[in-house]
């Protein structure tokens, strides 16, 4: 297998796995067309496990440049300025810059955006720029590729809570003793990522209808999507996962940057939206949304609904333009 695609992004506490998991999903792509790639990654993240199909390194790539002549190169970074994307794009044999709000003014290339209404953003007109732009360029990762028809169940039995690698905001404790005080009825399943701190205090939280899930990987995640009846989530990359495989849902903006994304979720009535950066009582509003989703009538619409936004073959068409001509 050939290498010809550099990846310079980010992963670790203080940056979480969303990028990463990203990147990984376009790997995968241009690993199923028989070219390989080079991670190198910003932050204090472990992604051996992860990355375990590809090479990898930790490198504060924005003072040390690896060598990108000629490559196709794909950035993916909240921290790379418009001089060194515009180094990059004259270096590079072709690149791929990642951006989820018209971050900075990118000099050429690809820029893919895939949040839902990434099109009504406004992106500046510039001839050496190729957009790719809404959740049908979404990458997914390969085990979201093909995915059964979910079975929708007249009642709700199982709720899965995740929060991404970190649990940034330590939301997971919360919404656990939330959902055992007012839904004890619930079989409550919970991803508890690589980066989590605060697995005392989420055991403190759980009870003998609470299953730990711990460390999952992309198949065992696809798994309990297909399982669980609804979601709670962070508004981040998991929700396209949701998506795709067409789990009704509602999510905690972590950061700030989620927040609009979110929005036009909600207002396309295919996922609810629990809070605001600044909404101290966020999971107070869970029962308000519990009342809808609890509906098996709203439950397949938005299943139906939401899986129409989402590409199986997303992943496929991003590499195959960046490999292309």
């Amino acid at each position: 297998m050939k290498t010809e695609i550099i990846i310079l992004t980010e992963a670790g506490e203080k940056f979480g796995y969303g990028h990463l998991m990203r990147c990984l999903a376009i790997a995968q792509g241009f690993m199923a067309a028989g070219i390989d790639s080079v991670f190198y990654i910003r932050g204090d993240a472990e992604p051996d496990r992860i990355l375990n199909e590809f090479e990898w390194s930790c490198l504060e790539w924005l003072e040390n440049t690896p060598d990108v002549k000629g490559r196709i190169v794909i950035v993916d970074s909240y921290y790379s300025d418009e001089a060194f994307c515009k180094m990059i794009y004259h270096k590079a044999g072709r690149v791929l810059f990642i951006d989820d709000y018209n971050r900075i003014a990118y000099p050429g290339g690809f820029v893919l955006n895939s949040v839902i209404g990434a099109e009504e953003i406004g992106y500046p007109e510039n001839s050496s720029i190729t957009y790719l732009l809404g959740p049908k360029y979404h990458p997914l990762r390969r085990e979201f590729w093909d995915v059964p028809e979910k079975v929708i169940n007249r009642e709700v039995k199982k709720i899965l809570v995740t929060f991404g690698g970190t649990d940034m905001t330590n939301e997971t404790p919360g919404v656990l003793r939330y959902l055992k005080t007012h839904y004890p009825e619930l079989e409550k399943h919970v991803i508890i990522g690589k980066g989590f701190s605060n697995i005392d205090e989420i055991n403190e939280a759980a009870d003998d209808k609470t299953v730990l899930i711990m460390n999952a990987d992309a198949e065992v995640m696809k798994n309990e999507m297909m399982e669980c009846d609804v979601a709670i989530s962070a508004a981040g990359q998991t929700i396209y996962e949701l998506a795709r495989v067409g789990v009704p849902s509602m999510g905690f903006c972590v950061v700030e940057n989620q927040i609009k994304n979110f929005l036009v979720w909600e207002r396309a009535g295919i996922f609810y939206f629990l809070n605001t950066i600044s909404d101290k009582n966020a999971i107070m509003h869970i029962s308000n949304i519990m009342t809808d989703i609890l509906s098996f009538d709203i439950r397949v619409r938005i299943n139906m609904e939401v899986k129409k936004l989402m590409s199986r073959d997303s992943t496929q068409k991003i590499c195959e333009l960046l490999i292309s001509n």
